[in-house]
């Protein structure tokens, strides 16, 4: 499997191109900002977990402080 993420800032390029991708039946997923970092933020969460380890409190606060939620 090969992996392709692009930063498309044009709406209109963006579906454009999601849209070539679903006519070759790859996967495709269209993600905010915001949407990715969630993303991002769950994978180091559950690669710490399958690790053993933890994500501290702290470091998801400060993530979150950098959007403007108190958490």
């Amino acid at each position: 499997m090969t992996r392709i993420i692009a930063d498309i800032k044009d709406k209109n390029d963006a579906d454009t191109i999601y849209r070539v991708i679903k006519k070759f039946n790859g996967r495709v997923r269209k993600m905010t900002d915001e949407q990715w970092e969630d993303y991002i933020l769950g994978l180091l969460a559950e690669e710490a977990e399958a690790e053993g380890g933890t994500v501290k409190r702290e470091e998801i606060s400060k993530i979150f402080k950098r959007h403007g939620i108190n958490f």
